[in-house]
Parts: structure tokens; sequence; C-alpha cells
């Protein structure tokens, strides 16, 4: 089988991929013995990973905010009480 190299941009990017990206990691290691990953690519990952969960996480954090503060609450779904 034909190794494959996949850009640290592709990795990064499936923390912010619409697609499930848990089946994607889950697909990339059932492929992991063919898959090149060099030192540049690891530290890459590495170095960017934990800003890009931050970024996430404070966007999370904002739009929870917003739709929680009845003066700013524009486009929010509507709470629903159970």
């Amino acid at each position: 089988m034909p190794k494959i190299f996949i850009d640290t941009n592709i990795f990064l990017g499936l923390y912010e991929s619409n697609f499930n990206s848990l089946k994607i990691f889950k697909d990339i290691r059932q492929i992991e013995d063919n898959l090149v990953i060099p030192d540049q690519v690891y530290s890459e990952f590495v170095r960017n990973r934990d800003l890009i969960l931050l970024r996430l996480i404070n966007q999370v954090n904002s739009n929870f905010l917003l739709c929680r503060n009845p003066n700013l609450k524009t486009g929010c779904a509507d709470d629903r009480k159970i």
C-alpha cells in the first residue's frame, strides 16, 4: 500500500471541522502504518494544537455568554426549560 502524507493544517483543521472528526481520526488510525509524519509536521501540530483548542473554548464561552445575556441575545436558540 502506498505511503500517505497528511499536512499539519489538515490534522489541525479536524478540530474545527463540521464533519465527524472522531470518525476521521479513527479512520486515520486504521491506516497509521502507511502514514508518513515528518518531525516538522509533528512539531507544528504539538505547537499549534493547544492554541486552536483554546480558541475553540473561547468561542464556546463567548457564545454561551452572549446567549445568556438578555440584552445581547440575538440569533441564539430559544432557551427551553425541561
